[in-house]
């Protein structure tokens, strides 16, 4: 999976904050499944978390070797998953 340092501009590349949080993001996304079977059939996905007011886009295409989704939607993330820490914490 290749992605930028999400944190690099504040703690920079030295921090080992950075390396944690490079660590907790990429298990994050590896939960994220490239394929689903449904209805006896394949299809690819693409997941685009973290929009506008926690929407997130999906795309379902019909081949991998295709460029344009068969369907793409938003879904409004409005929860929280993983550890749900207290209330009255700091963000």
């Amino acid at each position: 999976m290749s992605r930028a340092p999400l944190l690099a501009a504040v703690l920079g590349p030295a921090d080992p904050r950075q390396s944690l949080f490079d660590a907790a993001c990429d298990q994050v996304l590896a939960r994220f499944p490239k394929t689903i079977e449904h209805a006896g059939r394949t299809w690819w996905v693409n997941v685009h978390p973290g929009g506008q007011g926690g929407i997130a886009t999906v795309m379902l295409f019909d081949s991998p070797e295709v460029a344009n989704p068969v369907h793409a939607f938003a879904v409004r993330l409005g929860e929280q998953f993983g550890h749900v820490p207290p209330t009255g914490g700091a963000a």
